[in-house]
Order: C-alpha cells, then structure tokens, then sequence
C-alpha cells in the first residue's frame, strides 16, 4: 500500500512520526498512475494501516492510501 501526501511538509512528517512510532516506511515518488498530493509516497505494510490511519490522523497530516 502507499501513503500519499498533499504537501512535501506532510509527507517529512508522516515519515517521521511512523518510524517514530516503529512503523516500517519506505520513502518513494508517487508513481504517476496515481495522481494526488505532492509526489512523495510511503510504502507501508498492510497489517499497519489501521495503526497509521490513527498516528497520522493524531498528528493533524493529511494523508491518502493507494492499494497498489
């Protein structure tokens, strides 16, 4: 799955704040059949999205998930 930013300033967040967390992100461009936010994607584990859904939605970033 992937994370999707609307800002640069979110997805340095989000990174942060997940690894923070002990949540397992790769960093990598928002690949172009998926046309949303900055152009900044976190590749996450599926078995992580509910826990991701709640720190990001904690720490006010705004976020969209892809199924790949």
């Amino acid at each position: 799955m992937l994370i999707s930013f609307g800002s640069t300033s979110h997805a340095i967040r989000g990174e942060r704040v997940l690894l923070d967390d002990g949540i397992k992100v790769v960093v990598m461009p928002l690949p172009s059949k998926i046309r949303a936010g900055c152009g900044i994607a976190l590749k996450i584990e599926l078995c992580d999205i509910d826990i991701i859904k709640k720190i990001l939605t904690k720490h006010q970033i705004e976020f969209e998930v892809h199924t790949l």
